[in-house]
């Protein structure tokens, strides 16, 4: 379960650092 659960956050992680790294980029130019 610990393994799911840490695996799941991880990707989600992922998933906000592509986001701000989008906006980021946006924001840049």
């Amino acid at each position: 379960v610990i393994d799911e659960v840490t695996g799941y956050q991880s990707v989600r992680l992922k998933g906000e650092l592509k986001e701000r790294h989008k906006k980021y980029k946006e924001g840049v130019g």
